[in-house]
Formats: C-alpha cells, structure tokens, sequence
C-alpha cells in the first residue's frame, strides 16, 4: 500500500464504520478487531478472503477466514448477505476498491450505496 486508504467496515465500532488502513499489518490488525498493534500476538492466521461485489468487480469485501469460522461456530449474528453468490458472512469485513493489478484503494462515494446493499444493519 502506497497511502492511506478510506474503507468501510463492517461489525467494528458498529456497523458501516467509515476508517483508512495504513498498510497491510494495519489491515490484517483491523479484521481481526484492533485499531493498534497489540501487545500480545493476534488471535488468529493471517488471511485475507476477497470477494468481488456482483454488481462493481472494482468494489472488493475483504475478511479473514479463520475468525469467519469462529464467528459461524459461536453464534455471532451475520454483517453482510451477498444473496447473488450464495455468501452470508459472521465476521468483520472491509469493503475498499481494488484494481485489476490487486492495488486496494479508496471506496469512492458512488460506492457506499451498493456497499451498503449488502452491508447488514
């Protein structure tokens, strides 16, 4: 990552929480619920799961697999319904654009409607 980024999340600080990742230890840290580097080793592996919004291939949800599972496993309520692929998630996510070379960046405001589509309340 070059700059900051402008990202919705989703299940941090509530929902459809507007906040910028700094670099990629920032992101992995915020999908797995810390704003800063913590004291103690993360919770869970490392991941990154991508998934392309249906209707904006530019406009990515990205989360971590492993607290997914977890979150499934414990009964958290869902945050985001994706019923064109069949995909309900658990977990937090972040929704950002992403270029065809893999560049995250900013979401742009005519984004944050479809964001929102599938962003749970």
């Amino acid at each position: 990552m070059k700059n900051d980024i402008m990202v919705m999340m989703q299940g941090f600080y509530g929902n459809r929480t507007m906040t910028e990742i700094t670099d990629d230890e920032s992101l992995d840290r915020l999908l797995q619920g810390w704003t800063i580097k913590p004291p103690i080793p993360l919770d869970y592996e490392m991941d990154r799961t991508y998934i392309h919004v249906p209707e904006n291939d530019n406009i990515v949800f990205i989360y971590n697999k492993h607290v997914e599972e977890n979150d499934l496993k414990s009964g958290m309520k869902a945050t985001v319904n994706i019923p064109e692929m069949n995909i309900t998630l658990h977990c937090k996510v972040i929704a950002c654009r992403c270029g065809v070379n893999g560049e995250l960046s900013n979401l742009l405001p005519e984004d944050i409607k479809t964001v929102e589509k599938y962003f749970l309340a």
